[in-house]
């Protein structure tokens, strides 16, 4: 699912996993099981998100405890990465809707040009 992704801009434009990332703002380090109890969200469905952001390195996976047959996991936001993306992504937009806006303009006020500049037949 998430190794055709290019960009970690895509891994975050998901509903779930936004809501993820909201739910585990401010908090220390949470499980799978945690998260999903405080999002609603199925524990199966959060583990394949955490695995997710994991993978582009936007959050932090530690042992809370070794368990048989396997450690009990908790994750935590890295935050630093998460700001670049959006910072990166907010310039980029911006400046596109800066240039929609400006092409926008342009191409109503050649319309009204050209309207006014037709001759009456």
């Amino acid at each position: 699912m998430t190794r055709h992704i290019k960009h970690p801009i895509m891994i975050l434009v998901h509903p779930e996993r936004i809501q993820i990332i909201r739910y585990m703002m401010g908090k220390n380090y949470l499980t799978s099981k945690e998260i999903s109890e405080g999002t609603n969200l199925h524990e199966q469905t959060v583990n394949t998100h955490l695995k997710a952001l994991q993978r582009f390195g936007l959050i932090e996976r530690s042992i809370r405890y070794e368990a048989k047959p396997k450690p009990l996991y908790e994750y935590k936001l890295n935050y630093d990465p998460l700001i670049q993306i959006f910072r990166e992504k907010i310039l980029e937009y911006s400046n596109l809707l800066n240039d929609l806006e400006y092409y926008a303009k342009r191409e109503k006020y050649l319309r009204v040009a050209t309207a006014t500049l037709k001759p009456n037949l």
